[in-house]
């Protein structure tokens, strides 16, 4: 039957066993998450020494020759406006389009009629007081100011008007010629004062200004009429010539067919354009004839027109397609990035072969040409149109160095761009081409010896609560076999046995009865030491606070200190 201090011993042995293999369990998952780090470690680092790694001219980019299938490996980038460029691909190559176009109208030609021509009043002027419309000779008005039926009616007008549709969006065209022509006559009565008439010759008072004319007009305006641009016009000056008195009738005078005088070429085309700017597809001719009749005499005057006719027109222009400044078209490839530790490019080089269809205008665009880019970044040397050829050449015989552009780490955005540098009018497609497109790449990679994985501090303090444990076991577990497994009483036999194995006898001293009574007699001395025997510090009679006083008799007076309780002085 185990006594109770051999329960107890394996109750502590076995606690501390658990905890044992508690902490070698704990120990053990750390040393194999240790060792998975430096695998993992080894196996980013490929080697786990410190060395350099060089890799030399890697063609970074794939299918440079362009072979089928190009995309999805290259693909294209519009940027601006995608109605001036074209991305398209050929056998071993691929395309920048550059769309160019012409057009020409030619709709408004001819003797005007009613099913094109609408008239309307010209705003804050009177029409004519004769006829005013438009019949198989034109667009013709007529009118008499009689200054004795009503003064005002000396100022009238009339407009015939025609809204045009354009076959395009002239938003993205630009008009390069304008042909307009008109031609009109007329009759008029020679009552109507023209400067080299007599005005004398009715023998009334007279007067002249700007004499009588017809004015004949052509203005462009957008479909709201509201900002017109005259562009051609004709004036009479002579119409009605002749001598006549104030109020007779009865000799004509003509004006025969007659152009209209149109303005300068450069200000017709500002103004056709400008007619068109709110709404590039629509844009208003107007047709107009105005009549001014000069109150010539003291007395009442008479000026009669009998036709005035816009006997035809004809408008035409050429226009070509509109090349927005910035507009681009890009050939782009997203290549690998460039991996590893401590990576250092020695070498990005590229070069590729490029042709144009025909001869570049470089008088209308001197700034469009071919730019390089990686990932977003221009190099800065850059080809201009103008210096391509129509058969595939070398762009740059030593290639371009794009060191300074290229990254390491990320993935490499390559980019051929074509870029309209200026904004001009291109008649016709001209393509540019390119081929054998190859970036060469050489980089350095450092290695380095892998860093050991430093241990938590948690398992540092573990370690050193682990090794008391088990040095306590092992201190206790000796101490147990030697001594702590017999009871109290055999203990001290055990003890005094060993005692017996020695040489000298044990000491065995006996306090004798007197030393005992002495040691107890001095313990109680010591307590009760104030009360010992010994000469007073102190006078009896002060020590109780008694004076001394004169007898009543034979007995001089005594004076001196006294002393209180406490021992001090009182005068």
């Amino acid at each position: 039957m185990l006594t109770k201090s051999g329960r107890n011993f394996k109750s502590f042995i076995f606690l501390g066993l658990i905890v044992l293999l508690g902490l070698t369990a704990i120990f053990s998952s750390f040393n194999v998450n240790t060792k998975i780090n430096e695998y993992e470690f080894e196996s980013r680092a490929g080697l786990n020494t410190a060395g350099i790694v060089t890799r030399s001219n890697i063609q970074w980019l794939e299918n440079p020759t362009f072979a089928d299938p190009i995309q999805p490996t290259w693909f294209s980038e519009i940027k601006g406006d995608p109605t001036d460029i074209n991305p398209s691909t050929s056998t071993g190559q691929v395309n920048f389009d550059i769309l160019g176009s012409t057009g020409q109208f030619s709709n408004v030609s001819g003797t005007p009629s009613d099913s094109d021509w609408s008239e309307f009043n010209n705003t804050y002027f009177i029409l004519p007081d004769g006829t005013h419309e438009i019949n198989v000779d034109g667009c013709e008005a007529s009118h008499e100011f009689q200054e004795n039926t009503d003064q005002s009616r000396n100022r009238p007008s009339v407009h015939w008007r025609r809204n045009i549709t354009m076959p395009v969006s002239m938003e993205d065209f630009i008009i390069t010629s304008v042909s307009l022509s008109a031609v009109v006559n007329g009759s008029a009565d020679t009552n109507v004062e023209t400067p080299n008439d007599d005005l004398s010759y009715d023998g009334a008072g007279y007067f002249a200004t700007y004499y009588d004319y017809a004015r004949f007009y052509i203005k462009f305006s957008n479909l709201d009429y509201v900002n017109l641009y005259e562009v051609a016009y004709f004036q009479t000056v002579d119409l009605g010539e002749g001598n006549q008195t104030r109020q007779a009738t009865g000799i004509i005078s003509y004006l025969y067919d007659t152009l209209m005088a149109t303005i300068d070429q450069s200000t017709l085309i500002f103004y056709l354009t400008k007619a068109l700017e709110d709404d590039p597809y629509h844009f208003g001719i107007t047709l107009g004839i105005d009549i001014y009749c000069e109150d010539n005499y003291d007395q009442a005057d008479r000026d009669t027109f009998y036709s005035l006719l816009i006997k035809s027109v004809n408008l035409s222009f050429t226009y070509e397609k509109k090349m927005n400044q910035l507009t681009y078209l890009s050939w782009n490839q997203i290549g690998e990035a460039i991996n590893g530790s401590n990576i250092e490019i020695t070498k990005s080089n590229l070069n590729f072969e490029y042709k144009i269809s025909e001869s570049w205008p470089d008088i209308l665009s001197p700034n469009s040409e071919i730019r390089i880019l990686i990932n977003n970044i221009p190099h800065i040397e850059t080809i201009k149109l103008g210096s391509a050829s129509t058969s595939f050449q070398e762009a740059k015989v030593e290639g371009y160095d794009l060191l300074d552009i290229t990254p390491p780490y990320v993935n490499i955005n390559f980019s051929i761009q074509v870029i309209l540098g200026d904004e001009f009018g291109l008649n016709r497609t001209i393509t540019v081409s390119i081929d054998n497109v190859y970036l060469v790449v050489s980089y350095k990679e450092t290695i380095s010896d892998p860093q050991p994985v430093s241990e938590p501090l948690i398992f540092r303090i573990l370690l050193i609560v682990a090794s008391i444990i088990a040095g306590c076991l092992g201190g206790y577990l000796v101490a147990y076999q030697k001594v702590l497994k017999y009871p109290h009483a055999v203990r001290k036999v055990r003890k005094f046995k060993r005692t017996l194995k020695k040489k000298s006898a044990p000491s065995t001293d006996i306090t004798s009865r007197e030393k005992a009574f002495n040691k107890s007699y001095k313990k109680e001395l010591s307590a009760s030491s104030k009360y010992t025997r010994g000469k007073p510090s102190v006078d009896p009679g002060k020590e109780q606070g008694i004076a001394k006083t004169p007898s009543d008799k034979g007995s001089g007076e005594i004076k001196g200190n006294t002393t209180n309780q406490e021992g001090g002085k009182t005068q």
